[in-house]
């Protein structure tokens, strides 16, 4: 082998030195698996985060493999092999993650098959203790009847009056979604460096549980897609709502707009046809915030940024009055100070106007 040669073999370690950390954090993860009795959310989540460690690996042994392997092997066919035994690593690492994911499956089902079988036990014990409760009741019951000797009192039967019955008011149902979470970050703020100094998934979720206390004070039961930071496909909020069979369904978002700060304020978006229903909501909350002051009111919009005749997901799969809610551009250093001053009067004046609209629809069981 010539010294050019050699020495580029001798860089090779240096090249793979990543790999041992990557491997060092997807083994953090697989330690911190979830156990059985967590939520589902939760097993997804740590699941989608071992997956894209994962891949981030995979791809990165691939790239490397690719770029070592093209200065040190000229040799056509011993590349293609090589560059064979990379994928090939690749695909063995994705196969310990599903035999992971297989083996937490696996010890769950055993668990709830031990659960199984201790209630079968106990269902068989209780089954015994009725069937000789019953024997003793009948043998009980058999030696009243031997013993009491008074003939039985024919009673008039009575008329028993028929309670009035008031309809209850059904319980409102709102379900609100904070937008975006996890690795979808949704738009961002940053300093003169470019440091992020906010994200808007984080704005909203507060919002969402600012909300969420806002309306419970008016007796409405809240469901929130999300509790926590992670992600959600659209489709999966709106069939949160839809199974929830909501009343609203308000998304919570942020606005953005890059190399101009001085473009601010609050608007919301609804469905493409105008629903009277949530037109009238939407320009109560617009009221509602512009009572507290702070933002502009950019008005009701209809449809998307990119046309009046294509709705967001949001919109467009909601069984329910729905609309998306923009508090604010994130990139507005502004804005972003009147959000956290005055973020929980913006949630009970918002919190109201739903009540109210609420009120107004007289939905009842």
């Amino acid at each position: 082998m010539s010294s050019s040669k050699e020495q580029k073999h001798k860089q090779r370690p240096e090249e793979f030195s990543f790999f041992m950390e990557e491997a060092e954090e997807i083994k953090e993860i697989v330690e911190r698996r979830p156990e059985p009795g967590k939520t589902a959310k939760t097993r997804e989540t740590w699941y989608g985060t071992l997956w894209k460690h994962v891949k981030q690996t995979a791809e990165k042994v691939f790239v490397v493999s690719a770029k070592w392997l093209g200065t040190v092997c000229k040799d056509t066919k011993r590349l293609g092999m090589l560059a064979g035994g990379a994928v090939g690593l690749g695909l063995l690492i994705t196969v310990i993650v599903l035999a992971v994911r297989l083996g937490g499956v696996s010890k769950e089902l055993r668990s709830v098959q031990a659960m199984s079988l201790s209630l079968q036990e106990e269902l068989t014990v209780t089954k015994q203790e009725l069937s000789e409760n019953k024997k003793l009741l009948s043998t009980k019951t058999a030696k009243e009847q031997a013993v009491t000797l008074t003939p039985a009192v024919t009673t008039v039967p009575t008329a028993t009056p028929i309670p009035t019955v008031t309809p209850a008011v059904k319980k409102y149902i709102v379900c609100v979604d904070p937008g975006h979470g996890d690795w979808d970050g949704g738009a961002v703020f940053r300093d003169e460096n470019g440091r992020e100094l906010r994200a808007e998934k984080d704005d909203n979720l507060r919002m969402s549980k600012w909300f969420k206390e806002a309306l419970e004070a008016y007796g409405i039961e809240v469901v929130l897609t999300r509790e926590d930071d992670i992600y959600l496909e659209l489709k999966e909020r709106t069939s949160i709502a839809n199974n929830a069979n909501a009343d609203v369904l308000i998304s919570f978002h942020r606005n953005s707009f890059d190399g101009n700060e001085d473009v601010r304020g609050v608007e919301v978006w609804i469905h493409s046809s105008r629903p009277q229903g949530a037109e009238a909501l939407a320009n109560g909350i617009l009221d509602g915030i512009m009572e507290v002051g702070g933002l502009a009111d950019r008005g009701v919009k209809f449809g998307s940024m990119s046309s009046t005749r294509e709705d967001f997901e949001i919109n467009r799969s909601a069984k329910m009055t729905s609309m998306i809610v923009e508090l604010g551009f994130i990139s507005s250093a502004a804005d972003n100070e009147v959000y956290d001053a005055n973020g929980k009067a913006y949630a009970e004046k918002m919190a109201k106007a739903v009540y109210d609209w609420l009120e107004a629809q007289n939905v009842v069981e």
